[in-house]
């Protein structure tokens, strides 16, 4: 279970990431996607979602791991960030917080071997200008490393594929 915790001096509020400032198009659009919503007296919101820990990839066929409890869970924060959320906040109320699909917490330790089992397949390579990169979106986890300078990157999607697709 992915749960974003939306508050209004953290991270970013609601308003911004649903682009509305009604509540009933955020729990509207929260119904048709299967995303449970808290509203909070303090007009913050809370978003709950079960989402898949695996996904069959649709050309393969493959079994493969398709989620992203390991940088949603707090053990994914620096010690520093998560202190300082910590002296603001309760675990559950922080940004952002992942769960087994019945609220029960997810041991540290198993995300530390998934985020191992990301280290040990990272791929490294220096950009040059012009460069392309092509990559299955399932097969492939993506990200960036810090970065100084100037740089321009687009980005197109292809067909999206889910398995709430109906």
């Amino acid at each position: 279970m992915y749960i974003r915790n939306y508050h209004q001096s953290v991270d970013l509020p609601w308003q911004v990431v649903f682009q509305t400032q009604s509540r009933d198009m955020v729990d509207k659009y929260c119904e048709e996607h299967e995303i449970e919503t808290v509203w909070f007296p303090d007009g913050a919101l809370q978003t709950r979602q079960i989402c898949q820990a695996f996904a069959n990839h649709p050309v393969s066929e493959s079994c493969i791991w398709f989620n992203q409890a390991h940088l949603f869970h707090p053990s994914a924060l620096d010690g520093r960030t998560r202190a300082a959320l910590g002296e603001m906040f309760t675990e559950d109320r922080f940004p952002r917080n992942a769960t087994f699909g019945d609220g029960s917490r997810i041991d540290e330790e198993m995300l530390a071997e998934i985020r191992t089992a990301f280290e040990a397949e990272k791929v490294l390579f220096e950009w040059r200008k012009g460069d392309v990169l092509v990559l299955d979106n399932m097969r492939v986890s993506h990200g960036r490393t810090p970065f100084k300078g100037k740089r321009r990157i687009l980005t197109a999607m292809g067909r999206p594929y889910s398995a709430y697709i109906k």
